[in-house]
This record gives structure tokens, C-alpha cells and sequence, in this order.
């Protein structure tokens, strides 16, 4: 590895932040943590190779992730652990009040609370009668097509945030 290398790449990710980048450079720095001295290149590409993408590696699970050569358990927990304070950024991303009521705005927010998520989920929005955000909450999960809602939770949360039923004739 070229000496001053890694600082060359942190000075310009601070600078120009990461357009400049390539998903495998991205990959490369986030590495340096796990790996004090090794060069990390080799394993960025090789992590891009198997997964594809950047949110392939982040959705893949850690038996998947450790069958990369030179990642391990604490790497790949270490991914595991980034995705999951993506996800909680990305449903955060939303605040309560904020209008939620063109429907681009609704499906920005719904596709970031799905991006890394490889189960089945049934969530709830939760809006106001002026469609601003109130909350969110996961009612049930399971495998492919096997999803049931839970209806007394649903009632319990509606209830909670005060929803009601609006018709529209």
C-alpha cells in the first residue's frame, strides 16, 4: 500500500464528498476500521463482485458476507451493524409533522424503509387528516407471501395516535 494513502482518500471524501467515488472505493475506506495496515482494495472488489451493488453487500446476511475471502465474523457484524444504523437514518428521514401527501414523497419513504430489508414486513403509516407524518411501525413480518396482520395491534397503535376512518364519496 502507498504511503498516505488512506489519509489521501479521506482528504478527498472530505473535500468533495462521495460522488467522486467509486462503490468500491466507498467499500475500501469504510474497511480501514476493521483493518488496521492490510490494503482493503482487494476486498472491496471482491465484496462488489459477489453482491453487485452497494446495497447488495448491505443486505447480505453474515454467513454470506464471511464466505468473501478476508472477511470475518467482526467485519461482517460490522457491516451488519452500518446497515442497521442506515435503516434506523433512512425511517428517521421522516419527521413527525412533515406532509407526507404527494404520493412521490410517500414512495421516497416507503422504498428507504425497504432498501435492506430481505423478509417480508407489513408496516403501518401512520398520517394525520392532513397527511403529515405522525409515525411508522412494523405490525407484523414473515417469509414471502406469509404475512398476517395483527389486527388487535393495530387497533392498540391507531388508538394510541388517535387515528380514525375518513370516507371519501
Amino acid at each position: 500500500m502507498h504511503a498516505g494513502h488512506r489519509e489521501r482518500m479521506i482528504s478527498r471524501l472530505k473535500e468533495f464528498g462521495s460522488e467522486g467515488f467509486q462503490s468500491h472505493e466507498l467499500l475500501e475506506m469504510m474497511l480501514y476500521s476493521s483493518f488496521k495496515q492490510c490494503d482493503t482494495n482487494p476486498i472491496a472488489h471482491r465484496l462488489i463482485d459477489r453482491f453487485g451493488t452497494l446495497s447488495g453487500v448491505f443486505s447480505a446476511s453474515e454467513n454470506e458476507l464471511c464466505e468473501v475471502e478476508g472477511v470475518g465474523r467482526s467485519t461482517a457484524q460490522m457491516i451488519i451493524v452500518l446497515r442497521a444504523n442506515i435503516e434506523r437514518m433512512l425511517s428517521e428521514s421522516v419527521q413527525k409533522g412533515e406532509m407526507l401527501g404527494a404520493s412521490g414523497a410517500v414512495k421516497d419513504y416507503c422504498m428507504g424503509l425497504f432498501r435492506f430489508v430481505d423478509t417480508e414486513q407489513l408496516r403501518m403509516i401512520f398520517l394525520d387528516s392532513e397527511y403529515c407524518f405522525m409515525s411508522q411501525e412494523i405490525i407484523s413480518t414473515g417469509a414471502l407471501e406469509q404475512v398476517r396482520p395483527d389486527i388487535m395491534r393495530l387497533l392498540r397503535k391507531g388508538s394510541a395516535e388517535k387515528m380514525s376512518y375518513r370516507r371519501y364519496d
